[in-house]
This record gives structure tokens, C-alpha cells and sequence, in this order.
């Protein structure tokens, strides 16, 4: 009987109705039964004060059965505002029991599933970095950070030379295979608070927080190198690419006037020949790198 009434919200409505209406009927039959007759003013009191307790008991019972309902809601809030999943597993037996580990359970699921919907929405499957919708997101962070700290904030503008060239000569196979050689060799060039997305079909963007124009720009030129360096072609080719720097001022500029600047130096180095990487602040020429840099470095070392 009782194992009913802890698995069913009715009966439990019901047991606590019915129990609470008669209590006053209860105690007035004890007081006969030991009395043997009823005196007006006591037995008045005594349906008073049996009516009372009798509406203290619906009334608690009724808030100790509903009150799991208000935390119900309240994780719902918390999930529609967070989407993150709502751990409020219940041991009632009962319909709010089940109600409750139901929302949880489904809250698990719809968390998990939005996750891998917003990992979808803002990662680019061939190149393992994420794209132009995260990096707007995510890009106002580390430019606030910059501001208010005083620190030194660089993007650098990415660009695959002669792309549509290599997809036509060689087909979209080797084109994406490019594209895949240049995701990874800047995953393995950034740090793991740098912001990198591919912005485009052949554009990628980097935003570096804490680097000066040339740190950003000696990290372009290492992935230029190293691009330089991987056979891609199927003839045992490389790719080579060019790279535009920017050092910004975070008091004034936003991420689209980064880029912007990024990209006019970008294609700067594209008119200078290709390969190379051309690095600016606050629109002054400052810093550049060439193959033919290289080469002249390596003759004065040598």
C-alpha cells in the first residue's frame, strides 16, 4: 500500500486530502472514546485545533509533494540560459521522480548534441582549425584583454599562392591536400591561447595576443618555411604562401580593421613576388621576409 502511494503523486494528493479533512472527526471520536461524552466548549476547541493541524498537514504535504517543481523550473532557466546539461536527479518514485531524471537525462543529451552541433557550425573539417564565424566570436576577448592590460595584440593574414592554379592543374584532391598541409603546419606553429581560422577558401587568420609586429612576424615566416618545405605537389612539389602582419593599437581598431590592415600587407607581399612575408604598425612599413632574405641570412652566417 504505502509502496503505491511513494510511486504515485495522486495517491500521495489523495492519502494527505483525506487524512487532513478527517482529522478533526479522528480526534473528536478519541475524545468520546475516553470521555464517554462530549462537553460543547471542548469538543468546539478540539475540531478547532484538529482542523488547523489538519490544514497544517495538506498544506505541508502539498508544499513537500510540489516543491520539487520550483527546482524543475529553475533548471530549465539555467538551461536555457546556459546550455549546459542540469544534473537534478531525484529519488522519488513518483511522476515529479520521473519527470525530474527524464529533464536530466534530456538535458545530457541536448547539451552533448549542441556541442557537437556548435563544434560543426565552427570547425573546418579539412583543415582541423575553426572558421571566420568563430574567430568573430571569439576575437573581442583577448581585444578587450589587450586594451585594458596595455599588451600587444598582432593578426597575421595568410594566403596559398597560385591555389586556383594547383586545383586546376592537379585537381581539388591536391588542392585540399594543400589546405590540410597549411592547417597543420599552423596548428603546430600557434600557441594554445592564439586564435587561428581558415576565413576563407585559400585565407586563414591569426590573431596573436601579447605579440609585437616582429614576434608575429618571425611566427609567420617559420610557417612559411616550414609550408616551404613539405612536399605536396604530386610531383614532390611544395606550397608556398604569402603572409600579411599587423601590429594593432587595441584602443581604436576592432578585428575587421586588423584584418583589413593585415590584408592590404598580405597582398603587398602577393605584388612583391609571392612567399614571403610584409609586417606593418600603424600603417609604416616595418619588417619583411623573402626567400631571398633567407638566403642572404644564410650567406652572412656561413
Amino acid at each position: 500500500m504505502f509502496a503505491k502511494i511513494r510511486s504515485s503523486l495522486t495517491l500521495k494528493l489523495f492519502f494527505a486530502s483525506f487524512v487532513s479533512t478527517h482529522l478533526p472527526l479522528v480526534a473528536a471520536l478519541i475524545y468520546y472514546i475516553k470521555n464517554q461524552h462530549l462537553e460543547p466548549m471542548t469538543t468546539i476547541a478540539l475540531l478547532l485545533a484538529a482542523t488547523v493541524a489538519g490544514t497544517a498537514l495538506c498544506l505541508g504535504s502539498l508544499w513537500l509533494s510540489l516543491h520539487p517543481l520550483r527546482q524543475l523550473r529553475a533548471a530549465i532557466l539555467q538551461f536555457r540560459k546556459s546550455r549546459t546539461a542540469c544534473d537534478i536527479r531525484s529519488e522519488r518514485r513518483d511522476e515529479i521522480g520521473l519527470i525530474t531524471n527524464a529533464f536530466s537525462n534530456l538535458t545530457t543529451d541536448l547539451a552533448r548534441t549542441l556541442e557537437t552541433l556548435e563544434r560543426q557550425a565552427t570547425f573546418d573539417v579539412l583543415t582541423g582549425l575553426r572558421n571566420r564565424r568563430w574567430l568573430i566570436d571569439n576575437a573581442p576577448a583577448p581585444l578587450s584583454r589587450a586594451k585594458r592590460e596595455g599588451t600587444n595584440l598582432a593578426v597575421i593574414a595568410m594566403d596559398i599562392d597560385h591555389f586556383k592554379s594547383i586545383n586546376d592543374q592537379y585537381g581539388h584532391d591536391v588542392g585540399d591536400k594543400a589546405l590540410t598541409a597549411v592547417g597543420a603546419v599552423i596548428l603546430a606553429g600557434v600557441r594554445p591561447y592564439d586564435l587561428a581560422a581558415r576565413i576563407g577558401g585559400e585565407e586563414f587568420a591569426i590573431l596573436l595576443p601579447g605579440c609585437d609586429q616582429a614576434a608575429a612576424s618571425e611566427i609567420a615566416n617559420r610557417m612559411r618555411m616550414q609550408l616551404a618545405r613539405t612536399s605536396i605537389l604530386p610531383d614532390g612539389g611544395a606550397v608556398t604562401a604569402s603572409f600579411g602582419v599587423y601590429q594593432a593599437s587595441p584602443e581604436t581598431e576592432t578585428l575587421a580593421t586588423m584584418l583589413k590592415q593585415a590584408d592590404t600587407n598580405l597582398y603587398t607581399a602577393k605584388r612583391a613576388g609571392r612567399n614571403r612575408v610584409i609586417g606593418s604598425r600603424a600603417n609604416a612599413l616595418e619588417h619583411s621576409f623573402s626567400p631571398r632574405d633567407e638566403k642572404r641570412r644564410s650567406t652572412r652566417d656561413a
